[in-house]
């Protein structure tokens, strides 16, 4: 899966955005009644991958927003159980770069990148979220953010291996969020503000 925006202006503001949600997404719901199970495997020779790219360049301000989630996976069940299960014999690779560039004005680049996202949520039942990557297998994230502007400038990479997210709404059910690694998960955030005359900042994170 693989997103590009391009925004160039010669007199006004320039804007790009590029998302690039769910290069495998499974959503798993049981509204009424019964359980809600999710289960995603990618195999040995299989790549999982969103990408995402966007660069905007201006007079005046300029802004950049790339997004890339590889695999989405939510189960919901409304009296049931909530399970959520992605094994990971392969590859996932999930990048977001953004450029922004300003030659009079303002530049802002924001750049959000993540591997596995895992939501799993009941009303009445238990939940539970698992990820199991094995030995032979990657996940492989990257966020790049870069800001030049006359004025102010500001990038901003988040970068994210795993995310879990797992609740349960009554007393004295469980919520339970596993992560199995024996393989290689490696996560890069890298975010660079330069203003010629203003200020500048660069979070990554």
């Amino acid at each position: 899966l693989r997103s590009t925006a391009n925004a160039d202006s010669q007199s006004g503001s320039a804007n790009a955005s590029a998302n690039a949600y769910g290069g495998l997404y499974q959503f798993v719901d049981a509204s009424s009644a019964g359980n809600a199970t999710g289960t995603i495997l990618n195999s040995s020779n299989d790549t999982v991958s969103a990408n995402s790219f966007a660069s905007a360049s201006a007079n005046s301000n300029a802004n950049a927003n790339a997004n890339a989630s590889a695999v989405i996976q939510e189960a919901n069940a409304n009296s049931g159980v909530a399970t959520a299960i992605f094994t990971n014999t392969g590859t996932v690779d999930a990048q977001a770069v953004a450029d922004a560039f300003s030659t009079s004005a303002a530049a802002n680049a924001r750049a959000f990148a993540d591997g596995v996202n895992q939501i799993a949520e009941s009303n009445s039942g238990n939940a539970s979220a698992t990820v199991t990557n094995t030995s032979s297998s990657t996940i492989d994230v990257t966020a790049v953010a870069n800001a030049v502007a006359q004025l102010t400038a500001n990038a901003e990479a988040d970068a994210d291996g795993v995310n879990q997210e797992v609740n349960v709404q009554d007393d004295g059910l469980t919520a339970t969020g596993t992560i199995d690694n024996s393989g290689t998960v490696s996560v890069d955030a890298s975010a660079n503000a330069d203003s010629t005359s203003g200020s500048a900042q660069a979070i990554a994170r």
